[in-house]
């Protein structure tokens, strides 16, 4: 054995369900599409949860930059975090998306 370190390949479609679970127990409600299109590409649909409220309902994708380095990315196409990073992914995605409140508890 040479003792090198071999890079572990990340399954995308397991990367994008880490992260639905890690923003479902967060107390969003987040559902993973990996069927269909979705196989090449998973995508994690995060909705207003029994916790957490959204904006409005808001779509990751798991896909490659230019780089050929994978990432989860916004659906407007910004980068959120690289591909093996669920909890820097889910801590974005949950100050971005949740509504901020007044001191009176209203959602702005």
């Amino acid at each position: 054995m040479s003792g090198a370190v071999v890079p572990v390949s990340l399954h995308p479609g397991e990367q994008a369900g880490a992260l639905g679970v890690a923003l479902n127990r967060l107390g969003f409600t987040a559902t993973v599409l990996r069927t269909g299109a979705h196989q090449l590409h998973p995508c994690v649909v995060i909705a207003s949860g029994p916790v957490r409220q959204v904006r409005e309902t808001e779509y990751v994708y798991a896909a490659p930059g230019d780089d050929g380095r994978w990432r989860f990315w916004w659906s407007w196409l910004e980068p959120i975090a690289p591909l093996e990073d669920i909890s820097t992914a889910a801590s974005t995605a949950a100050r971005v998306l949740t509504r901020s409140r007044n001191s009176d508890g209203q959602h702005r």
